[in-house]
């Protein structure tokens, strides 16, 4: 299936109140084309309505421009995960 038909099939998921699919597809998506950050946006989106701010956060990270909400989701996600942000700068060096 292609990616449009896929955005196409998550975006009618979600009108239709299928959160957990469309979640599931997009993570698909994202290991297919893992450069894309539209892709992780969406999930953080998803991931926002199913009430888990810290897995959206863990998706809004990439962004550049992050709202107030997604700022503080970004920041709990780097609490509870100290230990990976601290191997990022590690290996950047």
């Amino acid at each position: 299936m292609s990616k449009e038909r896929t955005l196409e099939r998550v975006e009618a998921e979600i009108a239709g109140g299928d959160l957990g699919k469309a979640r599931d597809r997009l993570h698909g998506l994202i290991r297919t084309y893992p450069d894309d950050i539209s892709l992780r946006s969406r999930l953080a989106s998803i991931y926002w309505k199913l009430q888990y701010p810290h897995m959206a956060g863990c998706y809004w990270f990439l962004e550049e421009n992050q709202n107030g909400a997604r700022r503080v989701d970004w920041r709990l996600w780097m609490r509870q995960n100290v230990s990976v942000v601290l191997s990022f700068s590690s290996h950047s060096r």
